[in-house]
């Protein structure tokens, strides 16, 4: 049976922060975990890292490529591809488009659930809202 593929869910907004500053909040792994989740990431191509998702437990992931203050990408578990974007739209403000990619309706994560119930739904608000403050204090 074929694997019915779920659309990549792809989310843009504009954040009025210039660039360095939105960049350390998607490109670090401090900035990473104080609103996605604690990792330990290293922005290096192929690097193999952790994502700690609380009582979902620990999940693999590698950076699949870097393009500094553009664009970064890493694969996260055994499906899923996520990239992050970032367009200066002028000194304080940029775009952050953020794609996640790999969903399938007959797949489930690592811990049972199926890619259908995880997602993809719309970007967390309070993911935002963090992701400014960070943008505030990097």
């Amino acid at each position: 049976m074929e694997q019915e593929a779920l659309s990549d869910m792809e989310h843009s907004v504009v954040l009025d922060y210039p660039v360095q500053a939105v960049w350390g909040a998607v490109a670090t792994a401090e900035g990473l975990a104080g609103w996605f989740m604690p990792n330990s990431m290293v922005l290096e191509p192929m690097h193999e890292f952790t994502l700690h998702a609380g009582p979902f437990g620990d999940s693999p992931g590698r950076v699949s490529e870097v393009a500094d203050l553009s664009h970064w990408s890493f694969t996260w578990d055994d499906a899923w591809m996520v990239i992050f974007r970032v367009q200066s739209l002028g000194s304080n403000r940029t775009r952050l488009i953020l794609t996640h990619g790999g969903w399938n309706e007959e797949k489930a994560t690592r811990f049972g659930q199926p890619h259908r119930s995880v997602g993809p739904r719309p970007w967390p608000r309070d993911g935002i809202g963090k992701s400014r403050q960070d943008c505030q204090n990097g």
